[in-house]
Order: C-alpha cells, then structure tokens, then sequence
C-alpha cells in the first residue's frame, strides 16, 4: 500500500528536481550495491539454468514458509506492560473489590519480572466503557529482558492462590487491547459470539465452548461472559379482571409504570432555577411484593381495588445484563493467546468443535 501511494507521490515530487537524475550520477550507495551484484549477475547468464533453478527453488520456500507462518491481523506486540482483567460477581462492593484489589497487588509483585503495578476499578456512568466497581484493570510494568510467557505463567500461578470465586480474569497488553475492542467490541483476541433467544442456552453453549477452548494449547484463560441471575419483580395483567372492573391494558400499564418508574407532575421554582417535581411509589414499597399486592388502585366506575385483583405479582429471576449484536442477544467467550496465532487456535476451535 506504501509503495503504490506515498511512495509514487513522493517519487512525482522529488525526483524530477533531483540534482543526480538531472546529471545522470549515482549515490555511492548504488554503486557499491552495483559492485557486489555484478558478479552475481554475471554468473546467472553464463549459469543460465542452475540460475532459473535457484529462483524456483527459493519461491518455493517462500510459499511454504508463507503457508506456515501465522496468520494475524497485526503481529504479536512486545509492549513491555501487560493489562490485567479482573471482573468480580456483578454486585461486588467498592470495598470488597479494593480488598481484593490490594491482595492481587502483592501478588503480582512477588513475581520476579514485575516492576510495578497499576489498578483502575470502575469506570464513571458516562464514560464511553463504563464498568461496575466489582471490575479492575491492573497495568503490570514487566522487565522486557526476560521472557514473557514465563512471567505470565508465573502471573496465573499466583492469581490461582487468591479467592476469586465467580470472577472472570483475562491477559493481554494495552494497546492490542484497544485494537481488539474496536475489531470485536470485546478485549481479547479470540473472541466467539454465542447467538440466541434463551439466555439459558446461550450460556450452556459458551460454557461447553469454553471447555474446548481450554483443551487447545496455546490459549490463555478462556472465559464466558457474566451473566448472573437476579431477582425481580415480575406484573403479569389478568384481561379478564380488567374487563370486570372497566380497565385498558394501556391504562393499568400506565398506572404501574408511574408507580414504579415515576412521573413528572410539575416544576419547582427557586430563584433563577428549576427543578423537575416527580412522584413516585416509596422505595421500600417497590421492593416488597407483599406492598405491591395491597397498592390501591381507583377504577374507572369509582371503585377502589387492589393490584392483586387485577394481576398476578411474583418475584421471578432475570439477568443482571443482557447484550446484543444487530438486535440478536448474545453470551460472549474470549481467550487470550499464549502460544500461536487467533487464525489456527480458531480453526482447532471449528475442528474439535464438529468433533463434538
């Protein structure tokens, strides 16, 4: 792409002003290139066939060596830092995380390797990432003149010694990090997209996914997106009662809606200032079922009833976050790379995968 672009536009520009072109000399660069190539080429005309064979020869090598060497969107980085991902169970205290934060600190730094270390934990509601407190990123400045995978390996070890139970870990380096998030959308570089309408089967089919990816060599802690259950609070409208007492299903809608989410009613004057006045259920009623059942409700001939009569209320479990790509919902399984390229750890995942 160089060659084609900058280096014609250049070539258009300065050449034709060039004082050697104008008076037809050569740097003394070309021409001790000239000198050792002579003979060479020199030889290949009285060798004619002995040259030509040399030439099939070593395109021959080329292609082999091009058919086995990586296949990678960009090659491996050696960034000297390696970015560190720790997402605890969603729910996780700021508390809870420093704590933890502060033991994975120690650890990390007993490795002999390790110069030092950064932690980042949580990320502000409107920022472009954001992320919960029960999620850290830890920079670990490395000595470059030892060997990575060695210091990696060692990294894991200590990391297993620390209580993480329901916690997710990934390895990989800053700015590929980056690179693969614009790619994916996820931070690592083999990423597979489990898509689906049952959370629940979407969750069984990275987990088995995960499995795989932990049987082939060269990948590095495979992990399947959080996904934990939650309890909620789930309204189901009777029509029938509805009808009995001369509700819309919009109106009852309407009704729980402003309850539960609230509504803005009027605005507050103070001085130069407003202030948007909203009303809505108290907190400790919306987070009792028990409340929400007894919740008075005027109906349209005048008559005042419960909730309860006019729908079913029971807590159910849903999911903490649901994602989705172009409007499909989706589970996530990513892994960092040890040993390898994405392109043939992928394509051990596609034939253990049909072998199973």
């Amino acid at each position: 792409m160089v060659a084609m672009s900058i280096t014609a536009i250049l070539g258009y520009y300065l050449l034709p002003k060039s004082k050697l072109i104008l008076e037809n000399k050569e740097t003394w660069f070309v021409k001790k290139i000239k000198i050792g190539v002579e003979p060479i080429i020199r030889w290949s005309i009285r060798n004619a066939k002995m040259g030509i064979g040399v030439a099939v020869i070593s395109s021959l090598l080329t292609f082999i060596l091009i058919f086995q060497a990586g296949k990678e969107f960009l090659p491996p980085f050696n960034e000297g830092t390696l970015t560190i991902g720790v997402s605890l169970p969603p729910g996780t205290s700021l508390t809870k995380s420093n704590e933890i934060g502060a033991k994975l600190d120690a650890a990390f730094l007993s490795v002999n390797g390790v110069k030092q270390t950064a932690r980042r934990t949580g990320r502000a509601e409107d920022d472009e990432h954001a992320n919960g407190v029960n999620t850290s990123e830890y920079e670990v400045d490395i000595d470059e003149t030892l060997d990575k995978n060695r210091i990696i390996s060692d990294l894991k070890k200590v990391i297993a010694t620390i209580d993480l139970s329901g916690a997710n870990v990934s390895i990989g380096q800053p700015i590929s990090h980056r690179i693969e998030h614009i790619l994916s959308g996820v931070r690592a570089p083999i990423v597979i997209k489990v898509f689906g309408p049952e959370l629940d089967e979407n969750q069984r089919i990275a987990q088995q996914v995960q499995a795989l990816l932990e049987t082939i060599p060269g990948t590095l802690n495979p992990v399947v997106e959080q996904e934990v259950g939650v309890p909620q609070v789930e309204i189901i409208p009777n029509r029938d009662q509805l009808a009995k007492f001369g509700f819309t299903l919009g109106e009852v809608t309407e009704i729980i809606e402003t309850a539960l989410n609230g509504a803005e009613v009027g605005t507050i004057l103070e001085g130069n200032r407003a202030f948007d006045l909203k009303l809505r259920l108290d907190p400790e009623i919306i987070e009792s079922p028990e409340d929400l059942k007894k919740l008075p409700i005027l109906a349209p001939n005048g008559q005042t009833i419960s909730l309860s009569q006019i729908a079913k209320i029971k807590v159910t479990e849903g999911r903490n976050t649901i994602s989705h790509d172009n409007g499909q919902r989706r589970t996530v399984v990513s892994s960092g790379i040890l040993k390898g390229d994405s392109v043939t750890l992928s394509n051990l995942l596609k034939r253990k995968s049909k072998l199973n």
